[in-house]
């Protein structure tokens, strides 16, 4: 007899999956080899971060229902967002080395 999962339960494991992509890309650029790093590297990692969290923002001037439901949520975008930003801008250093 095969044991199922519940329904929604393969679902959140695909969104789950699905959400750590953009992470993971992000860490191995950031912690690529020296010889591997280059500028066009870290401006790919760059983009990856704002398709990442732009979508927290992007539509919050436009639409009411775009914006975050309370502050609390709000907070939760700025620390997720804030490290992985701050951490791209403090490696740019050794992606531009000439």
């Amino acid at each position: 007899m095969q044991v199922r999962s519940p329904p929604g339960d393969d679902d959140f494991q695909w969104g789950q999956l699905v959400l750590r992509q953009p992470h993971a890309v992000i860490l191995a650029i950031m912690f690529l080899a020296p010889k591997f790093r280059s500028p066009a590297m870290w401006w790919i990692m760059l983009v990856t971060m704002f398709g990442f969290y732009a979508p927290f923002w992007i539509g919050a001037p436009f639409m009411a229902e775009l914006r975050a439901p309370f502050i609390g949520a709000e907070i939760a975008h700025l620390r997720m967002a804030i490290p992985a930003v701050l951490g791209c801008l403090l490696v740019r250093r050794h992606y531009f080395i000439t």
